[in-house]
């Protein structure tokens, strides 16, 4: 069952990726568009990171297929226990916490690990947008580059066999 998961989310994310290179928006838009979908899927805010995304894509105009893609990426029951325990361990780093005991039940060190958790969390929500939005940038820049490459080779092939047929015609 979970192996049907992982293939039926890969094919997801493929199929994405494909829609996205359709759109054919620029790699600004694109990683703009993913960077703040790993932002808003890295934020400690389950069930609601998807009605967050919509409502930047209709409030900055951003790429909606990247965004959700991105959102797909972080906000499942793989990723999520992970991104919380690396904003904890982020936060304890940064704040040079000790004698941290979770067992410890009352609201001052709930609060206080809250306040740990939320100071690691926007430290690596910051940090996966400028990582993500430098590396999907530079792939679809290299895409898009591939792409016109192509299109000028297509051009040039075009007028070539033009020229050649308006001499032929010539000719005869």
């Amino acid at each position: 069952m979970r192996l049907r998961n992982v293939i039926a989310a890969r094919r997801n994310l493929k199929e994405w990726f494909l829609e996205i290179l359709k759109e054919k928006k620029a790699p600004f838009e694109i990683a703009l568009g993913f960077a703040i979908g790993i932002m808003i899927g890295v934020l400690p805010s389950p069930g609601l990171n998807i009605a967050i995304a919509l409502g930047a894509v209709a409030l900055f105009k951003i790429n909606k297929v990247a965004t959700l893609a991105a959102i797909a990426l972080t906000s499942n029951p793989l990723a999520t226990p992970l991104i919380f325990l690396s904003s904890f361990k982020i936060g304890v780093w940064i704040t040079r916490a000790t004698n941290i005991n979770i067992k410890a039940i009352s609201i001052e060190t709930w609060t206080s690990y809250f306040k740990i958790l939320v100071i690691g969390n926007a430290v690596l929500t910051v940090a996966a947008g400028i990582i993500s939005f430098t590396l999907v940038y530079f792939i679809f820049r290299r895409i898009e580059f591939k792409r016109l490459q192509k299109e000028l080779i297509m051009e040039a092939l075009e007028d070539t066999e033009e020229m050649e047929l308006e001499e032929a015609m010539k000719r005869n």
